[in-house]
């Protein structure tokens, strides 16, 4: 049997200037001591790679609330399971599990305006 081709990351919006380097340290503190936090200095948010993904809807009300938005993006390709939430200030704004064969299993919140494009027509995700 072939390794399974798994991997999930999270994306916290953080600050300019100073502020930035605050909250990079401040995010950096509450990763587990497996993770590596990925910072470009451009973009507006930093990401880490999860080193134990559980496949199930992340609750990042925490991190939203903190840092004002948080996104997890999970895949697993042998399964075609692919789980997307976005959070802002605290509450999920948008949630998608896309489970192979079953096709939208859960689809909460209202659509994005990149959804569009990169996935398929509101017919399909309704």
């Amino acid at each position: 049997m072939g390794a399974m081709s798994t991997w999930a990351a999270r994306y916290v919006r953080v600050g300019a200037g100073a502020n930035r380097a605050k909250d990079v340290s401040r995010l950096q503190d509450l990763l587990d001591s497996e993770a590596e936090l990925h910072d470009d200095g451009k973009s507006t948010f930093v990401v880490w790679l999860v080193s134990a993904p559980t496949f199930r809807p992340d609750d990042l009300t925490s991190l939203s609330k903190d840092f004002g938005e948080a996104i997890a993006v999970a895949v697993q390709t042998v399964a075609d399971l692919v789980i997307y939430d976005r959070y802002v200030a605290g509450a999920c704004v948008r949630g998608l599990t896309y489970a192979g064969e079953a096709g939208w299993v859960r689809v909460v919140g209202k659509p994005e305006p990149w959804e569009a494009t990169a996935l398929f027509s509101a017919a399909k995700l309704a």
